[in-house]
């Protein structure tokens, strides 16, 4: 891993002739040169009992929009589980496979991407705090089935991660129609696939709906199921790999005469014997052997992955360039597999045909491709083979549809969309809190819970239809629909007035504040929804959380952050706010403001400023204390008409209040923000599970304390003094 770090550098300091083209051919298809990750967001997986790891959650990548693992979606037919090398880069990899569905022909809806990123605590796209990582010093490290870093407060094997993530996905109840899941890895990936297929605990699939295929890409070793290996010339020319020869070469195999590895070759990593991983010794070996000749497992091999740095340095093979192998394990008991990796693939497989008696996996050759999983993936040869003959979903039941220049209003089922309803419902009040992030079921399941099952409403100021799906697979509602504001005129409109009066619950989707305050303040929509509030649940999140607090920070010039917020509070982010846009009685009577994203983005520094520039700038009375909501993502706060607060999901919100100004407060233009006394109590969610399922931790409005963790802090001269998220558990 130090080496990972190192290797840019060392390549420019002893390499600085270009590297050969055909080492990483591959890099230069369309949609893989330079960084990828774009269009991919983190998700977090929360892992079952009896795992305790309290709130760390396993740490994966998808598409952006895509619904989150664990969330019941009717498209899904193809789930791909695609794992990523040594650099751990799980963010490029779901890129790649994100080109390589868009390559297939497949609508995106219909495919679920996932990156599963067996991180390490310093890797920039981990959080050392909430996720769970694996150590670069480990015995076993993850690409072997090692377990997560002995630091955390529980353990669990990487493979037994892929394990849970595979029975997440065949959970029909999620995915009723799902039919193939895909588990495809390149290089320390590729490693990982072969040895997870070897070893995995879920049994050979024959009978099962959902099938299960493996692909294993260009790895730079493999575990043989005996002790010998392929015979290999001993005098090596330039010659060693040449793809075109390995295409047809048939390999014999014997145990390697006297090495300087003869007692470690055959050791788990490379062979099966010797000390393994928990995970891997809980199969016994003749039981592995067998399963893993049932599985449909396919071998990927780049015909240009045919490099070798120490090799081809040694026979000065490559003049004019640099034969860049991609940290080729060049130990001895790697070459002992072969001098490359396409020969390690190749005499692989051969070795499985002659273990077994006969042809068990499969191997696709592609060629012009060298060490590159963006080649890999995006190429012809594995989009055939991981997404042939797999079917769409077809088209959802008819929806109702009306579209204007002012709005665009989108209603599942049509019939019942169309009919006017005639029953009288009986519905309970209350406001959803959402901090952003995947959506929080157990929030919805409570709105719907409380609208008698009516007519649910999503309110947008853009965006799509996708919630009405959502939202009406729970079951209970009578309708689903979203109601999309163009501009400020689609509040005075008829048709608008008429679909928010007859809805029982409501919701306001993430977006720009802003845009939902420039359409909505001072109209007949705004007047409807202060009477809706106290007869229906209206909820949102983002954006639709933002705008439902007595005071509202507009973000119309741009969003603030906490360190600009808190060396100027009146810097050009921090502007327009405003109060009472459809604030529900509770929240009116704590003079809250809410803020979302809260501890992923930071926002404690931000939220004290919103709440000094609301005292120092006369929006709340004398002698009033001004109190601020925190809202992490994947968190919600679902709250009675009583004030009666409930937190579910999966972080933790903050309660804080800071009261009226004295002496020493500093709050003016161009200086440091000082606040004193700002007092806090965090309160925890859980996952997505039913709230009446466990004691979850619970707050009174009125009262203004709960269940949670108190604590206090400064903001001196811009700095805050103490632990702004409280003491740690």
């Amino acid at each position: 891993p130090a080496l990972l770090l190192l290797l840019p550098f060392l390549r420019a300091l002893g390499h600085a002739q270009p590297d050969c083209s055909w080492c990483t051919r591959g890099n230069t298809f369309p949609g893989c040169g330079g960084a990828a990750a774009g269009g991919v967001e983190k998700g977090r997986f929360r892992l079952p009992p009896p795992f305790a790891f309290g709130r760390r959650r396993f740490p994966y990548w998808r598409p952006e929009g895509q619904t989150p693992l664990g969330h019941r979606d009717a498209n899904v037919v193809l789930a791909v589980l695609v794992q990523h090398g040594a650099a751990r880069d799980a963010d490029d990899y779901a890129s790649y496979m994100a080109g390589a569905v868009a390559h297939s022909g497949l609508p995106a809806a219909s495919v679920m991407v996932i990156g599963p990123q067996f991180g390490y605590k310093s890797d920039p796209t981990v959080d050392p705090e909430r996720d769970i990582y694996w150590a670069h010093h480990s015995q076993f490290r993850w690409n072997w089935g090692g377990n997560s870093s002995a630091h955390l407060n529980d353990s669990v094997a990487s493979f037994r991660v892929l394990d849970e993530i595979v029975r997440t996905l065949r959970d029909a109840t999620l995915y009723p129609n799902l039919r193939k899941i895909v588990v495809a890895g390149h290089s320390a990936g590729g490693q990982t696939v072969q040895r997870y297929s070897l070893f995995t605990h879920i049994p050979p699939d024959h009978d099962e709906q959902v099938g299960i295929q493996y692909f294993i890409a260009n790895p730079s070793s493999m575990v043989y199921l005996d002790a010998t290996r392929p015979v290999l010339p001993a005098n090596r020319t330039c010659s060693f790999c040449v793809n075109t020869t390995l295409l047809t070469d048939k390999f014999s195999f014997a145990i390697p005469e006297a090495s300087a590895c003869n007692s470690t070759y055959n050791m788990y990593g490379y062979g099966l014997e010797g000390p393994v991983p928990p995970y891997v010794e809980r199969v016994p070996r003749a039981a592995a052997i067998d399963a893993f000749r049932s599985r449909d497992v396919v071998f990927v091999s780049g015909e240009s992955d045919v490099c070798n740095l120490l090799f081809m340095q040694e026979g000065s093979c490559t003049p004019g360039c640099n034969p860049y192998d991609a940290l080729l394990d060049k130990s001895c008991e790697g070459l002992a597999q072969g001098y490359c990796r396409m020969e390690r693939m190749h005499a692989y497989v051969q070795h499985l045909r002659e273990f077994y008696g006969n042809q068990t996996h499969a191997l696709i050759s592609v060629p012009g491709v060298g060490h590159s999983g963006c080649g890999i993936f995006h190429s012809d040869e594995f989009v055939r083979a991981a997404f042939s003959g797999l079917t769409p979903m077809p088209p959802a039941s008819p929806k109702l549809t009306v579209a204007t220049d002012d709005y665009t209003y989108a209603c599942i089922p049509k019939d019942a969309c169309r009919e006017r309803d005639t029953k009288s419902r009986s519905t309970s009040p209350g406001t959803v809190l959402m901090g952003g992030g995947a959506d929080v079921d157990a929030a919805f399941k409570w709105q719907i819970s409380r609208s008698d099952g009516g007519n649910f409403l999503v309110l947008r100021e853009s965006g799509t239809d996708a919630y009405n799906k959502y939202i009406y697979d729970f079951g209970g509602v009578r309708t689903a629909a979203t109601l999309i504001l163009n501009n400020r005129e689609a509040a005075s409109d008829s048709f608008v007035l008429q679909a928010v009066e007859n809805a029982h619950a409501i919701f306001f989707a993430g977006g720009d504040q802003s845009k939902y305050l420039e359409r909505i303040n001072g109209t007949a929509l705004q007047d409807l929804l202060r009477s809706k509030v106290e007869k229906v649940t209206i909820g949102g999140t983002s954006a639709g959380c933002a705008i439902q607090g007595e005071w509202i920070y507009s973000g119309k010039y741009g969003s603030a952050v906490s360190d600009e917020t808190l060396e100027d509070p009146y810097n050009k982010y921090m502007a327009d706010f405003t109060s009472d846009l459809i604030v529900s009685p509770s929240l009116a009577s704590a003079k809250v403001i809410t803020d979302t994203h809260f501890v992923v983005r930071k926002r404690m520094g931000r939220l004290v400023g919103f709440i000094a520039r609301i005292q120092a700038d006369g929006l709340s009375r004398m002698r009033e204390t001004v109190r601020g909501v925190g809202v992490d993502q994947e968190t919600a706060l679902l709250v009675t008409s009583e004030g009666k607060v409930t937190v579910v999901g999966d972080g933790t919100a903050y309660m804080c209040s800071v009261p009226n100004p004295g002496p020493d407060r500093v709050c003016e233009p161009g200086t440091p923000l000082t606040v004193e006394n700002i007092s806090c109590e965090r309160l925890r969610g859980y996952s997505f599970d039913d709230p009446k399922a466990r004691d979850l931790d619970t707050f009174d409005l009125y009262e203004w304390k709960g269940s949670g963790v108190r604590y206090e802090f400064d903001v001196e001269d811009g700095r805050i003094e103490g632990n702004a998220y409280g003491p740690r558990d």
